[in-house]
């Protein structure tokens, strides 16, 4: 408050003083020319028309000669004509100096402002024109201007209080309801979203955050599903551990039979459940590749070829024919170790989901129309793996979620714990390609595979 008194003055004493500023240049301004006129001049006549300008531009004067007495004046101040004025008051103007002041006692009642302008013939002082000026008459002047500027002050405030409450609208309430926004969602409210009726940068901003909303949403029934999966397929495990164990510890196993039929039990429910273990982490392997990749020239049929002499002995034991077509080297960007890890979770899910007597074919290529995946780009590599199992029953979409496993695969026991599709996603993605998943047309099952760009 002090401030903006202090501000206020200092703005009144500037207008005060520039308005008494003007009015002095004014009067000295006219001064002169009175004064000028009479030099170039002298004489009667000059004397009789002075008055009568005076009077024609409203300016109360006198004219005094050189002994100080007044010679001319106007209005009510033809009286002083003939009249020897006070030393004390002519003294200056009658040594030739020019000057403003406030007098209340000269010749007219009231405060006057008094220019004093002395007439100059011949570089000598012969006299001098006093002009008046109404101290009232400027003060009224000066209190116009004051209400004009308060005026305008006023409606400069209200202006910008208009302004304030625009901007509040349009930017401050945007932003508080973006930081709520945020704050709710760090407490785990991510359903909230935020709205912006303007269509600029603030905008783009309450999108983001509800896009992070959104993400974080997706992200948080994911993880609630995981977890939900996660406990499901170890609840089978670890019931029949728990089961089996207890069997055998209270000795209620009768025969060697019994006893080794549950150790067998045991033995392939704990395999089980260790496979399901590498699975999870093998899939917290592949979401850190993202991070952690090594990407290089990579020739994608010697991988494929090396993972296939390993699987061949696996699918001969169980009576599939293994085959593998390859067009020679096929050199694509990637990691050479996380590839041989994709190549063999497709062949594993093959072999999985192929009957004895079946078939598996891995073919490797390069592409040069975007791969059998449809999309339209530069060259790629790919790899499919076909079999001739029961295929996905309309289910190719689900195939790569986490913990799906096919209805068949359920009922038969068969596969793993669904990770191994997902696996093969996180890893392919996070080298910038792509996977894919068909019904095969030559083997009547499935066919699953996937394309990393060229070099």
């Amino acid at each position: 408050t002090t401030t903006i008194r202090s501000v206020t003055l200092q703005g009144d004493r500037a207008i005060v003083d520039f308005y008494y500023a003007q009015n002095a240049e004014e009067m000295l301004a006219t001064g002169r020319r009175f004064a000028s006129l009479i030099s170039r001049a002298p004489g009667p006549a000059t004397s009789a028309a002075i008055p009568l300008i005076a009077e024609i531009t409203g300016t109360p004067l006198l004219v005094i000669d050189a002994q100080g007495a007044v010679t001319a004046g106007t209005g009510p101040l033809q009286e002083q004509v003939g009249r020897r004025l006070a030393s004390a008051q002519v003294a200056p103007v009658l040594r030739g100096e020019t000057s403003v002041s406030l007098a209340s006692d000269l010749t007219m009642p009231g405060s006057l402002f008094v220019a004093s302008i002395p007439i100059v013939r011949d570089e000598q002082v012969v006299g001098g024109v006093l002009l008046f000026r109404s101290a009232s008459e400027v003060r009224s002047a000066l209190r116009q201007i004051r209400l004009l500027f308060a005026a305008a002050g006023g409606a400069l405030f209200l202006l910008l209080l208009l302004l304030a409450w625009i901007l509040s609208r349009q930017v401050v309430r945007p932003l508080l309801n973006m930081r709520d926004a945020a704050h709710r969602m760090s407490q785990g409210e991510y359903g909230v979203r935020v709205k912006v009726e303007s269509d600029d940068e603030l905008k783009e901003l309450a999108d983001a955050i509800n896009h992070l909303g959104e993400s974080l949403k997706a992200l948080e029934e994911g993880r609630r599903a995981f977890f939900a999966n996660v406990s499901h397929e170890l609840r089978t495990p670890l019931s029949y551990l728990q089961g089996y164990a207890d069997l055998l510890a209270q000795g209620l196993a009768t025969s060697d039979r019994e006893v080794r039929e549950y150790g067998a039990i045991l033995a392939e429910e704990s395999r089980r459940l260790g496979r399901l273990v590498n699975d999870l982490f093998e899939l917290a392997r592949s979401d850190e590749a993202r991070l952690f990749l090594k990407k290089e020239p990579v020739d994608l049929a010697e991988v494929v070829e090396r993972v296939a002499r390993r699987s061949r002995q696996e699918a001969k034991a169980r009576g599939v024919d293994f085959d593998l077509v390859s067009s020679g080297p096929v050199v694509v960007l990637g990691d050479a170790d996380r590839i041989e890890q994709v190549v063999l979770n497709l062949i594993d899910n093959a072999l999985a989901h192929t009957p004895s007597g079946g078939r598996i074919r891995i073919t490797v290529r390069r592409d040069e129309g975007g791969g059998a995946d449809k999309a339209a780009g530069a060259p790629v590599g790919l790899v499919s793996v076909e079999d001739s199992g029961p295929g996905f029953a309309g289910q190719e979409e689900k195939v790569f979620e986490r913990f799906y496993r096919g209805e068949g695969a359920r009922r038969g026991g068969r596969g793993g714990a669904g990770l191994g599709l997902a696996i093969v996603k996180s890893l392919v993605e996070s080298q910038g390609g792509r996977v894919f998943a068909r019904q095969s047309r030559d083997l009547g099952g499935a066919e699953v595979g996937f394309t990393l760009p060229g070099e």
